[in-house]
């Protein structure tokens, strides 16, 4: 037996979310020195327009964030979760490299491994070097969120 993967409290920021604050945050700043200054209307509201956008992206990643945290990690902490335990079966790996999911079921369950797209979820497909393919023994927790049933455990059984 081998505990192949289990969710952990926090990853960490990712490096495209603090560019993009780091960006917003720029832009911010610009548009107060534009503002101070005599400058063409038009930039001043192309700015303004941008830096709204930026923090409407910034605030829905952070409200989803909250979100899955609240509906996934918390209920994985709390024992409110679903296990599956039996055969990998009909895994189909991402045939082409184009950052598809793979995707399996076991014990009539379907799972998708997007990659690393998730705070939480299992994300070694094969092809980033994940150890899951048909005929593997496995006992899955997993919490279904949204249109997914996200993997927060996986533990593997010698043959």
């Amino acid at each position: 037996m081998k505990i192949l993967y289990e969710a952990q409290e926090w990853y960490g920021l990712s490096i495209p979310f603090i560019i993009l604050c780091l960006v917003d945050l720029a832009l911010l700043f610009l548009s107060c020195f534009l503002w101070r200054k005599r400058s063409v209307l038009s930039a001043k509201i192309t700015t303004i327009f941008v830096i709204v956008v930026l923090t409407f992206i910034i605030g829905t990643l952070v409200f989803s964030h909250v979100d899955a945290r609240k509906k996934v990690y918390n209920k994985y902490i709390e024992g409110d979760y679903l296990i599956v335990e039996g055969e990998v079966e009909n895994y189909m790996p991402d045939p082409d490299g184009a950052n598809l999911p793979d995707r399996f079921s076991v014990d009539d369950i379907d799972f998708a491994i997007p990659g690393f797209t998730t705070c939480w979820g299992y994300p070694l497909r094969q092809v980033d070097g994940g150890e899951l393919q048909n005929g593997v023994n496995v006992k899955i927790y997993y919490i279904p969120y949204k249109f997914e049933n996200v993997i927060m455990k996986i533990v593997i059984f010698n043959n």
